[in-house]
């Protein structure tokens, strides 16, 4: 993991040692910078075992690698579903518009389930 999302992760970490109940918050950035906090929240909420992640994005950024890494913002989706505490009923992805077959593969195999965002305008 890159050196920024390994701080991201850290900082993350530290608001919980500061105070065990803040909900993490993060706006802006390439959307890949979600991952470090979606895993730190994880790995906090391990015990409780009661995490799911709500994805809102155009894409299901499934890929297991892109541009020969697997860090990056076509692959969120799928590092937040590699994670051991994240299952297919513990993710939901919504608001997809342009979908690439790979992907749709994966979540067809995976039973990951996604809206896409002509649903959520009904």
């Amino acid at each position: 993991m890159s050196n920024n999302l390994k701080k991201i992760e850290k900082f993350i970490n530290d608001m919980y040692s500061q105070n065990d109940s803040v909900i993490p918050i993060m706006i802006g950035g390439d959307h890949f910078c979600s991952f470090p906090v979606i895993k730190a929240v994880g790995d906090h909420f391990r015990k409780k075992n009661n995490m799911g992640v709500l994805i809102f994005d155009a894409h299901l950024d499934l890929y297991q690698k892109w541009d020969k890494g697997v860090y990056s913002h076509a692959t969120i989706s799928h590092r937040v579903f590699d994670l051991d505490y994240i299952d297919n009923e513990k993710l939901l992805i919504a608001g997809s518009r342009d979908i690439d077959i790979p992907e749709l593969e994966i979540a067809d195999q995976e039973n990951i389930v996604h809206l896409d965002s002509y649903l959520l305008s009904e």
